[in-house]
């Protein structure tokens, strides 16, 4: 079957359209008595999600949502009184979207376990500039479960607010990825403390182990990286007075790796005008993983390596949304702007993976995601 100019039969397009209706109606008997304040014009929760798509999608200002709402739906309202209702209605849908994913999402790996774990996610950032500028404006910290394939935990900062694990609320026994922006020690600790298990890509200038439980003998990757090509052992480190042990382990990547690596490396020291150190440019030809596993065959070096690619599902998540929805870039606007347009981002792209899931279960059949997530957007005008 080509999949590129496959077309839904009658019977398959009113399965989706009564998803999309069911759907629809479960959010508006939820969020709609919260947002619809202006009734006598904006009657439907339908509408003003109608015009949620059309200005954040297809780009349009205020002023120019305003003159195709009132040519398009009859509902005339002014440029300010979108701008109000929608910077309202965005986090009021985020968090009912969010009851509404908790409730009816299914995994679509029921049966499937990673590393004897059923629970597993992914935790990663992205950065969002603004127009005129490459700094930072706002920074979306992110739960991604790798088992329902979706966004299950969401929180918006500014540029100031770190990568931190302390920001998720971590279950017991489930397994986490994170790369080296989270390999930090009180990070470590703090997913030690909750009895979580990870597998958190760590950088040697970052943290500081030690070879024995009275953390006097201070352990050194150099020495490692000359003896050996994979490692694995237990190293020590203190936190709070209380001290935690944990596995390291490492791998040399592939040759053409190593050179990518060590480019990287030194672009990065050329823009901050330095000189790449050795031990830095030693450290980018490894990968370099902390976890909670056991020293086990089940566990093994090559096992947990390969395991932890699963990781760039989440960075996959971030480049389909932000092409799909287009937040590649704020306009100049406010702090409260800025917020708002986040977590419409995250509740559109909730809908759509919700939409997507509900697509899969009725329809026997695969649907690629570049035309699942195309499907849902046109259900929206």
């Amino acid at each position: 079957m080509d999949k590129q100019n496959y077309t839904l039969s009658g019977k398959e397009a009113q399965e989706i359209k009564k998803c999309y209706s069911h759907l629809e109606e479960e959010l508006i008997r939820k969020a709609g008595a919260k947002i619809l304040k202006r009734k006598r014009v904006l009657k439907h929760l339908k509408d003003l999600i109608s015009a949620i798509y059309l200005y954040f999608v297809k780009e349009l200002s205020f002023q120019r949502l305003s003159d195709v709402m009132s040519c398009k739906y009859g509902i005339v309202m002014s440029d300010t009184a979108w701008r109000k209702q929608i910077l309202k209605a965005a986090p009021i849908l985020w968090e009912e979207m969010k009851a509404i994913q908790e409730k009816t999402a299914v995994p679509r790996d029921k049966d499937r376990k990673v590393l004897k774990c059923s629970s597993v996610y992914a935790i990663d950032a992205t950065d969002i500039p603004a127009q005129g500028g490459t700094t930072t404006a706002r920074r979306i910290h992110t739960q991604f479960s790798l088992t329902e394939h979706r966004c299950t935990f969401a929180e918006v900062t500014d540029c100031h607010g770190g990568e931190n694990l302390k920001r998720f609320s971590l279950k017991k026994g489930a397994l986490y990825f994170a790369d080296r922006a989270y390999g930090r020690t009180p990070q470590l600790a703090y997913a030690l403390d909750q009895e979580a298990h990870f597998l958190i890509r760590i950088a040697p200038h970052q943290v500081k182990f030690f070879r024995d439980p009275e953390c006097q003998d201070p352990f050194s990757f150099p020495d490692i990286f000359l003896e050996k090509t994979v490692f694995s052992t237990i190293v020590y480190f203190k936190r709070e007075k209380k001290v935690y042990h944990v596995r390291i382990l490492g791998r040399k990547l592939p040759e053409e790796k190593q050179a990518q690596a060590e480019k990287r490396v030194r672009r990065k020291a050329n823009r901050n005008h330095r000189k790449a150190s050795a031990q830095a440019i030693e450290a980018s030809k490894w990968l370099i993983l902390a976890t909670s596993f056991p020293e086990t065959k089940t566990f093994s070096v090559e096992k947990l390596c390969e395991q932890y690619r699963l990781r760039w599902q989440v960075e996959l998540h971030f480049k389909k949304l932000k092409t799909l929805l287009r937040l590649r870039k704020f306009r100049r606007s406010s702090d409260l702007y800025q917020n708002a347009m986040s977590f419409l981002w995250l509740t559109l792209a909730s809908w759509i993976a919700l939409l997507q899931l509900r697509i899969f279960s009725l329809i026997h059949f695969f649907i690629s995601d570049f035309y699942a997530f195309s499907l849902a957007l046109h259900c929206f005008p």
